[in-house]
């Protein structure tokens, strides 16, 4: 895998796993997920993962929630990435934003097998998780990316 984009939040709470399907099927969107359809986990709001299956011969889209530790870690390493970076207004929104970061929502991509549908189906879950969660969006060897900017 390798490749990832994450959505990362100030939200302490995280919306359902339901909550996302349901957008998704607002969007006439066809999928499954590992959990079943009637699983009590899709309403458990402290998930930690969960695999999109969004055609059936392709890979899963798989979508991790990270908390505590793991996100305290991952945020020092993103600050110390963009710390050699000239000062910019760019830089110290990033870096605001970073430092009230409270989960990631992290997506490794199957690059080897994923083609615009698998793509134009993620960014369908980012852009709600954005918007649910206040967050901000980064791709590794993009950057990061506030939404509808």
């Amino acid at each position: 895998m390798g490749y990832y984009v994450r959505v990362l939040s100030p939200a302490k709470e995280s919306p359902t796993i339901r909550e996302i399907c349901d957008y998704l099927k607002d969007r006439n969107l066809n999928f499954s997920v590992n959990h079943g359809s009637d699983s009590k986990e899709l309403d458990n709001k402290n998930w930690y993962q969960v695999l999109f299956l969004y055609d059936k011969k392709k890979n899963p889209i798989i979508l991790d929630r990270n908390i505590g530790n793991l996100v305290k870690e991952e945020i020092e390493e993103f600050l110390e990435e963009i710390e050699d970076l000239p000062n910019s207004e760019g830089k110290k929104e990033v870096t605001k934003k970073l430092k009230k970061t409270k989960q990631i929502f992290a997506f490794g991509v199957p690059t080897s097998d994923i083609e615009s549908d698998g793509y134009n189906f993620q960014q369908q879950i980012i852009d709600f998780l954005i918007k649910k969660t206040k967050g901000f969006g980064q791709a590794d060897r993009e950057g990061f990316y506030v939404y509808g900017k």
